[in-house]
């Protein structure tokens, strides 16, 4: 069992991601995909990572293009060229290259993202349905194409750069974020979903994963009570239990 860097490419840019690979024993491996959320970077899914690497799944858990930790290893690009589509090209490229591993069954491909990497991973899912085996979404940020309205209409001329919790983005992260409707994509992903979600949540409430859930073909939500935007102590314990039983529920064919 390893755990390594492993660099992928998405146009000219460098992804940084740190690849967990199980020994492949007598078959190949499945994968689990995990997208980080809004300014993270890959330490936010590492938790998930390591539990999923020790229950016999290979797992990538990387940096957007533009994002990372503050620290030598993290991926290329500017924040500010960042949006929901091109992070949505970031993770297409990784699973594209990571496919192509001998050790990889690239029918056993699962994605997994936390709030803006959850909503990323829930539009890719949608969008190429064949090539992902299931998904798994923690506090997923539904919410940000309302955010965005809200942050076009304080402008009489359209998407512009602003502040998004503190944090400056460019124009194209509303542009792209209002070009589709994401509940539509969402439908189009006919395999079981897992989502959870804090009742607590004052960043995302909880209403937009109830929403998510009805515009899935199958789709469990499971709630946690007190839990705010983002997982701690028994809350992560019970999501990574979860999202184990979700995942071995699905390899089961279940």
């Amino acid at each position: 069992m390893t755990v390594q860097d492993l660099w992928l490419k998405r146009d000219d840019f460098k992804i940084y991601g740190k690849y967990y690979c199980p020994d492949e024993g007598t078959g190949k491996l499945p994968l689990i995909i995990m997208s980080h959320g809004f300014r993270g970077s890959h330490l936010g899914t590492q938790v998930y990572a390591q539990a999923a690497y020790e229950a016999g799944y290979a797992v990538y858990s990387y940096d957007f293009v533009g994002s990372g930790d503050g620290s030598a290893k993290q991926s290329e690009g500017d924040f500010l060229d960042m949006s929901v589509l091109t992070q949505a090209k970031d993770l297409e490229a990784v699973l594209i290259q990571l496919r192509e591993r001998p050790e990889i069954d690239s029918n056993r491909v699962y994605l997994m993202g936390e709030s803006q990497g959850g909503f990323v991973s829930a539009y890719v899912a949608g969008k190429i349905p064949d090539q992902i085996a299931g998904l798994v979404l923690l506090y997923p940020a539904f919410v940000l194409q309302d955010d965005a309205k809200k942050r076009v209409e304080a402008y009489d001329n359209g998407p512009q750069a602003t502040i998004v919790m503190g944090t400056q983005i460019g124009a194209i992260y509303n542009q792209d974020a209002l070009s589709f409707d994401i509940y539509q994509v969402l439908a189009g992903y006919r395999k079981p979903v897992l989502i959870v979600h804090g009742d607590s949540d004052k960043i995302v409430p909880l209403a937009y994963s109830e929403r998510a859930q009805a515009s899935y073909h199958q789709a469990q939500l499971l709630v946690l009570p007190g839990a705010g935007h983002g997982f701690h102590g028994q809350d992560i314990q019970r999501a990574t239990q979860a999202m184990l039983t979700y995942l071995a529920d699905r390899e089961g064919g279940e």
